[in-house]
């Protein structure tokens, strides 16, 4: 069995062994300050450091994406989640949000091919929560389209 040191507080796994984080000061979750313009590109720019590091590595080209989609980047986030897609197919959080980010910006056709695609993915992998949450973003695309 782990020893936890009193700074930090148990977790149990699934698979029957034991993480362990820091305590949550009880605030942390009530009072959030708004990041600074600064702060905002300077996480980019650690993302994109990363990914220097390890191109190959989908989750970090998939934080950028998201990244830019947070600073209102919108056409940079979908270009950089079509690029993903091209390269790893397989990454299926991508398409709910390619789909998202196609759909608001009008192109509802183009969004409900991404949602298509990431369903036959979904299929192939098993993945039924994607699979679902990929369902209902195409039924609420196709009935505001």
């Amino acid at each position: 069995m782990m020893r936890i040191s009193p700074p930090f507080v148990a977790i149990p796994r699934t698979n029957g062994s034991v993480a362990a984080r820091p305590p949550r000061h009880p605030c942390s979750f009530a009072v959030r300050a708004s990041p600074s313009a600064a702060m905002n590109t300077d996480r980019l720019q650690q993302l994109r450091a990363l990914l220097a590091e390890e191109p190959g590595d989908h989750f970090l080209r998939y934080a950028i994406a998201l990244e830019h989609k947070r600073l209102g980047g919108t056409d940079q986030a979908i270009a950089d989640l079509e690029a993903l897609l091209h390269d790893a197919p397989q990454h299926i959080a991508s398409y709910y949000q390619l789909a998202l980010l196609l759909a608001g910006t009008g192109r509802s056709a183009d969004a409900l091919h991404v949602c298509e695609a990431g369903l036959l993915q979904c299929i192939v992998a098993g993945d039924r929560k994607a699979r679902a949450e990929l369902q209902e973003l195409r039924n609420t695309i196709a009935e505001d389209a």
